[in-house]
């Protein structure tokens, strides 16, 4: 591996991060290689990914940050808070917000927001947990979950290993057809549908995150400093990348399969060659690189503000420009805007649009954070491997997945 990143690191602009002062340290603590008695490498597992399950941590995080936006809500102004969401929206992108789509989603998005300031939400809570539904789909969740292993990262002997384990989408499909039957409510209804189809996403996307961390190891350390072979860390690559195939797509399970020893590593550079073309862009439009933390972030210096940004994710699907990972002028800057954004797609149920619009504004809100929150786990990769504690915490708190502790 060494040698290729050496050679990719000739194309990356002025400011590529050498990596001297890292250590792979945070690796072993975190990752098992697990390894049969002939010594070959079957699985990696991430040490700090729990095994267990429950709607608990989500339940209690949407339910708390409920009550506190509605609290401040109600003890600010109504022109506080549109000039509070008008700032959040114009820092996704004001350039891009003023297509007609953008426009209605950001009126959707702070009417939604608005309307928490009117909810009951310890009665939404109470009713939305009266009806067994949610019960139900825990214990099924859970009885899915019993057989896999959550905490396997990577898989190298089986090239369809994360692909016949997708299953926890039956029992989403099942959840949300129960709800339907016990909640005649559209806004209840939605409410739940929202907690069924969010809960068993993040649990996805805690692997994700996790396996992010495992690529900047692989980008920035020897085979030899992981404890691994070049092989090994190759169809590492592969089945990391596997475990990203959707349920839905047996061709590109049948493409993985064939092509297990390289699979993972050509979409990887993929995005690498396609993230040095964004550097090289940005230093010719003028922006001030700083530094290339790995293959997924850079500091910059833009407009007076010192910024990682995110060269996988743009800042939403109108947008064509990096997301914005970390502002260390405002360090609770991202984790503010994913909050409001996340809690304005619960209380979107609650306001007189049409169903078309609600999914199209909730499909954008999941544009700006999701995918964006899961490449982060590269982020914390950096500042582990760096021994800097403060900068992991600042990230834990914007990545906001209440069942992931990393």
């Amino acid at each position: 591996m060494r040698s290729i990143i050496l050679g990719l690191a000739l194309t990356l602009s002025t400011g590529a991060i050498a990596n001297t002062k890292l250590t792979a340290e945070g690796f072993h603590k975190r990752f098992e290689l697990i390894r049969n008695d002939q010594g070959e490498l079957l699985e990696i597992r991430d040490r700090t990914i729990s095994t267990k399950f429950s709607l608990k941590p989500f339940m209690g995080q949407i339910k708390e940050d409920l009550i506190n936006l509605r609290d401040y809500i109600n003890a600010h102004k109504g022109e506080d808070i549109d000039a509070e969401i008008d700032a959040m929206l114009a820092d996704l992108d004001s350039s891009d917000m003023k297509n007609s789509e953008a426009m209605m989603a950001g009126q959707t998005i702070k009417d939604s927001v608005k309307v928490i300031g009117h909810l009951d939400v310890e009665g939404l809570m109470k009713v939305i947990q009266s009806r067994d539904v949610l019960a139900q789909y825990e214990n099924k969740l859970t009885q899915e979950m019993s057989a896999l292993s959550l905490n396997t990262v990577a898989n190298l002997k089986d090239s369809r290993y994360f692909y016949k384990r997708a299953v926890t989408y039956k029992v989403v499909t099942w959840a949300l057809e129960q709800a339907k039957k016990h909640f005649s409510e559209i806004p209840l209804l939605n409410t739940v549908s929202y907690v069924i189809v969010k809960v068993e996403k993040l649990i996805r996307e805690r692997r994700t995150f996790h396996q992010n961390m495992l690529l900047h190891y692989f980008e920035n350390f020897s085979e030899k400093d992981l404890g691994m072979s070049k092989e090994e860390v190759d169809l590492a690559f592969s089945s990391i990348y596997e475990s990203r195939i959707a349920w839905n797509n047996p061709f590109e399970s049948s493409n993985a399969v064939e092509n297990w020893s390289r699979y993972g590593l050509n979409i990887f550079y993929t995005g690498v060659r396609a993230a040095n073309v964004k550097v090289r862009n940005m230093s010719e439009m003028g922006t001030e690189v700083k530094s290339r933390y790995n293959y997924a972030f850079l500091e910059v210096m833009e407009n007076g503000e010192r910024l990682v940004l995110n060269l996988f994710d743009n800042k939403h699907m109108l947008s064509g420009k990096p997301a914005v990972a970390y502002n260390y002028a405002q360090p609770n800057k991202i984790k503010q805007m994913r909050s409001m954004l996340g809690l304005a797609q619960v209380g979107i149920s609650f306001i007189p649009v049409g169903d078309g619009i609600k999914d199209l504004v909730s499909q954008f809100i999941s544009s700006t954070y999701e995918k964006q929150a899961q490449s982060e786990g590269a982020l914390v990769g950096f500042f582990e491997s760096n021994g800097n504690s403060v900068m992991i915490e600042n990230i834990r708190a914007q990545v906001r997945n209440p069942y992931d502790q990393f």
